[in-house]
């Protein structure tokens, strides 16, 4: 890294690869203080680049919601083009899973009891969207 490079903490910094385990679950801004400031110092590797096409708002959720996602839809085994995954909520984590999805050429099927958020999970790429809140006989 250098002097001015934008950078975010990492969500499990001490976790690097492989299974994670009890001896690595501190998470930065959780069980471990400094997230909630502007700047802050963190061990070289704790930290990760952020994208230089993504303004901060943009890159805010990348180590949380974005990994997690990115995890759900890849941990696995990477999905082939044409199969199908569902999501399901409209919340962060579910809205990266749709366009990593659609991104590794899927089908996704997105499930929400949310009625007004089927107009934009299909704007992301959902090839499928149930509204359960216009299904009265679910759940």
């Amino acid at each position: 890294f250098a002097v001015g490079d934008r950078v975010t903490g990492s969500y499990f910094a001490r976790w690097i690869d492989g299974r994670i385990n009890a001896g690595l679950i501190d998470q930065l801004g959780c069980t471990l203080d400094g997230m909630l400031t502007e700047y802050t110092v963190l061990d070289e590797q704790w930290a990760v680049r952020l994208p230089d096409h993504l303004d901060w708002q943009e890159a805010a959720t990348l180590t949380c919601a974005g990994l997690t996602a990115w995890n759900a839809v890849t941990g696995t085994g990477i999905p082939k083009p044409g199969q199908w995954v569902l999501v399901i909520g409209s919340g962060g984590v579910s809205l990266f899973a749709l366009q990593f999805a659609k991104l590794l050429g899927c089908r996704v099927a997105a499930v929400t009891s949310r009625g007004e958020k089927t107009d934009r999970l299909r704007a992301l790429g959902a090839d499928l969207v149930i509204s359960t809140s216009d299904m009265p006989q679910w759940g």
